[in-house]
C-alpha cells in the first residue's frame, strides 16, 4: 500500500498537475486571441472524462468547465454547429473575423506554450544550484569521431555550427541531436582558431531508463563546476536555453518524419508520467521545473504540424482557403480530421505498449499503467465522446 501511494505521489499527481498547467496555458491563448479579435467564446474546457465542475456564464457569454483527468481541453468559439441558441455569448462567429485573425487564434495555443517554456526555464536557471563544464576538452578517446577529426586535448571549442559557445554542454547537446550530421567547429588551439569538422557516430544512450539514440563524438568534459550568474548573464542563459531546446526539439521531430529516428523515441502519456517522477526523484522540484519547460516546448512544436486535427494544419487550412478564395467543405474537413485522430490514436496506443514495456513492472510501472487505465476509461465516456465528436468540427481550437 505504501509503494502505491508512493507511486501515486511521486508520479502520477506531479504529472497530472503538469499536464493540467501546459493544457491551461495553451487554451489560455487561445481564449485571449478570440476575445482580442472580438470572436465570441462558448466554451473554455480544461479536462477529458466525467464533469467536476461547470460554472455559469461570465459576463462574455464564456463556459467554464473542468473535467476529471486533465489530459486535454478545448475552446469552443462562436460560429460552429448549434449555435442558433447562442445568443447570449458575446463576440461575433470565427467565419466573420478574417483569415488574419483565424491565423491569430490558432497560432496563440502554440505561442503561449512558447512563452511558458522561455518562463520555465528562467525559473529553472534562477532557482537550480547549475554547474557546466568548461568548453576546453579534458581528453579525446582514441578512434573516436573527436580523435578522427583531429581534435586535442586542451582544445577550446569557441563556437558549434555558427553559434558561440561558453560551456561543453553546449557542443555535446549539439551532438545529442545531431543523428548522422556533421558538426562544424571552431577551436582554439595555441592561441590561434582552427575550423573542424566532426562526423559524430550513431549511438543508444540509457537516459532516464530509456533507450535514446544519439551522437557520440569521443569528447571527453573536465568536471563540472558550480556556476553563478548575474541577472544579464541570466537573460542570456535563458535565451541559449530556448534556443538549444527549440533546436533540439524541432530535429527531433523533423528526425522521425524523415525516418531519421524511429517513431518509439517519442513518448506517450505513460512515459512523461514515468520522468516525469524520475525528475523529481533526481532533481527535485527544480528538475521538474525544466522538464516542464521542454515539454511546453515540445507541446507546441507538435501543435505547430500541418496535421488536420492540430493547430498547424488548420493554419494550413485557413492560409490554403486564402489562397484559392474558397471554403475546403465541411464533410472534407471532417473526413481529414477523423482519419488523422485515428491514426495519432494508434500512435499513441502503440507508444502507450512500448513506455510500458520499457518501464517494466515496477512500482513506477503500476503507477504509470493505473494512468493510462484510467485514460482509457474516460475515452470511453459519453462526454469524452462529444467532445471528441465536437472537436472535429468548425470553430472549435
Amino acid at each position: 500500500m505504501e509503494t502505491f501511494l508512493t507511486t501515486i505521489g511521486l508520479y502520477v499527481l506531479p504529472a497530472l498537475a503538469l499536464f493540467a498547467l501546459l493544457v491551461f496555458i495553451h487554451e489560455l491563448g487561445h481564449y485571449l486571441a478570440a476575445r482580442y479579435h472580438g470572436v465570441g467564446v462558448k466554451t473554455f474546457a480544461i479536462g477529458m472524462g466525467p464533469r467536476l465542475g461547470t460554472l455559469k456564464r461570465d459576463q462574455n457569454g464564456t463556459q467554464w468547465k473542468l473535467a476529471a483527468l486533465p489530459l486535454g481541453g478545448y475552446v469552443e468559439l462562436l460560429g460552429g454547429p448549434g449555435d442558433k441558441d447562442c445568443a447570449d455569448v458575446e463576440g461575433k462567429p470565427l467565419s466573420a473575423a478574417g483569415t488574419g485573425a483565424r491565423i491569430s487564434i490558432l497560432a496563440a495555443g502554440p505561442i503561449a506554450n512558447i512563452l511558458l517554456a522561455g518562463l520555465l526555464f528562467m525559473l529553472f536557471i534562477a532557482t537550480a544550484d547549475i554547474a557546466r563544464s568548461p568548453s576546453e576538452i579534458a581528453a579525446v578517446e582514441p578512434g573516436s569521431p573527436a580523435a578522427e577529426a583531429g581534435l586535442h586535448q586542451g582544445d577550446r571549442i569557441l563556437a558549434v555550427n555558427g553559434r558561440d559557445v561558453r560551456w561543453m554542454d553546449q557542443v555535446l547537446n549539439e551532438a545529442f541531436a545531431g543523428l548522422d550530421r556533421e558538426i562544424a567547429l571552431i577551436v582554439e588551439r595555441d592561441g590561434r582558431p582552427i575550423d573542424v569538422t566532426l562526423h559524430p557516430d550513431r549511438l543508444t544512450a540509457n537516459v532516464l531508463g530509456r533507450d535514446t539514440e544519439a551522437g557520440y563524438t569521443g569528447i571527453q568534459a573536465a568536471p563540472r563546476v558550480p556556476v553563478r550568474f548575474t541577472p544579464a548573464q541570466m537573460l542570456a542563459e535563458t535565451a541559449d536555453m530556448f534556443v538549444s531546446q527549440t533546436r533540439m526539439t524541432v530535429q527531433a521531430v523533423k528526425d522521425v518524419v524523415t525516418g531519421h529516428r524511429g517513431v518509439e523515441s517519442l513518448m506517450s502519456i505513460v512515459g512523461i508520467t514515468h520522468v516525469t517522477g524520475e525528475m523529481i526523484q533526481l532533481g527535485g522540484l527544480t528538475a521538474l521545473v525544466y522538464f516542464a519547460g521542454t515539454i511546453s516546448l515540445a507541446l507546441a512544436v507538435m501543435n505547430l504540424l500541418p496535421l488536420p486535427v492540430l493547430d498547424g494544419g488548420q493554419i494550413v487550412i485557413a492560409a490554403g482557403e486564402k489562397l484559392v478564395g474558397r471554403r475546403v467543405p465541411e464533410k472534407a474537413h471532417t473526413w481529414m480530421a477523423r482519419i488523422c485522430m485515428g491514426l495519432l490514436i494508434a500512435l499513441t496506443v502503440y507508444l502507450a505498449h512500448k513506455d510500458l514495456t520499457v518501464i517494466g513492472l515496477t512500482a513506477a510501472g503500476a503507477g504509470v499503467a493505473i494512468a493510462l487505465t484510467i485514460g482509457s476509461v474516460v475515452l470511453m465516456t459519453p462526454s469524452w465522446r462529444a467532445g471528441l465528436l465536437t472537436h472535429l468540427r468548425p470553430g472549435q481550437t
